[in-house]
């Protein structure tokens, strides 16, 4: 009997820490998060690693060099220090919408919605970091799927009619004359 966790077809650490990239890079296993992750670079699955840390530890010489190891070690690390942290962490929230909608949590669903809102608002303008394309108009894009995933076609058609496809990112519109092609 194995005491590990099962073998994933991928893995994908976000939001990653500080203290999780470098204690991980450290080998460092003192919880099971991280020695999971420790594990992880034995096998043959893919790794994406999501750093999100402040601005001056970003900066920390360390991080830096851990960063850099886990490249070397075939891990992909999708950071940019001059993307807003605000982006990146608008971007987690859009992700988990479709996952508590999934999960019909309409409780969850609104406090992320209220987040990624005001997250938005904060931002002030469309961002498309490590293809995350965050901003008022993508939450509002989200909004309209998590309808769509709770089954309300009214609200579907409400939000829908709200959006303003001029605004929509050049992403999102190659997306949607790609479907329409089919």
């Amino acid at each position: 009997m194995s005491l590990s966790v099962p073998e994933a077809n991928a893995i994908v650490v976000a939001p990653a820490t500080f203290n999780t990239i470098n204690r991980w890079v450290a080998g460092i296993t003192n919880t099971v998060a991280v020695g999971t992750l420790c594990e992880s670079l034995g096998l043959d699955a893919p790794i994406v690693a999501v750093p999100n840390v402040n601005p001056p530890l970003a900066r920390h010489p360390s991080f830096r060099t851990n960063l850099r190891h886990l490249r070397e070690w075939g891990v992909r690390v999708l950071f940019d220090d001059s993307a807003p942290r605000e982006a990146r962490r608008g971007a987690l929230h859009l992700t988990a919408l479709i996952a508590v909608a999934r999960q019909d949590d309409r409780v969850a669903l609104r406090q992320l919605l209220g987040e990624a809102w005001t997250t938005a608002d904060r931002l002030g303008q469309e961002r498309n970091d490590f293809w995350t394309a965050f901003g008022p108009t993508n939450v509002a894009l989200h909004e309209v799927s998590t309808a769509v995933e709770l089954g309300d076609p009214g609200e579907v058609v409400r939000k829908g009619e709200a959006l303003d496809p001029a605004r929509f990112p050049p992403a999102c519109l190659a997306g949607i004359l790609r479907e329409d092609a089919s």
